[in-house]
């Protein structure tokens, strides 16, 4: 659920949130025109998306170490070889930083474009 909430917002990026005021129009991906998004609905925008990447990266994480107190608890000798630190859930986890990070770097408007090409890999 979280996966498509995150997608849904990261369509954002076929929006240009360039600075050239000489248009008031956008052109999306199908070439069609349409106006280009308010300083306040850019706002909006970027602090939900920075909010939902926090949100979700804390979720993971206590998850993820929920999941692997759990794991020790059951079998306190295997931590090394443990399913929940060979599991991808790590790697979920340094995504969501990474992706967290460049949102926070991008200044006004987070690198979107930046931020799907993220997520996919």
């Amino acid at each position: 659920m979280l996966d498509v909430a995150l997608s849904d917002l990261l369509e954002g990026r076929h929006v240009n949130f360039s600075e050239d005021t000489s248009s008031t129009l956008n052109e999306n991906f199908d070439g069609k025109e349409f106006p280009k998004p308010s300083e306040r609905v850019l706002e909006m925008y970027s602090e939900q998306l920075r909010s939902f990447l926090k949100t979700m990266l804390a979720t993971s994480q206590k998850m993820h170490k929920k999941n692997s107190l759990e794991q020790t608890t059951r079998n306190p000798v295997c931590i090394e070889n443990s399913d929940v630190q060979k599991s991808g859930q790590g790697g979920d986890i340094e995504k969501l930083k990474s992706m967290y990070r460049l949102a926070l770097k991008s200044g006004e408007v987070p690198d979107v474009k930046g931020l799907y090409e993220l997520w996919k890999t």
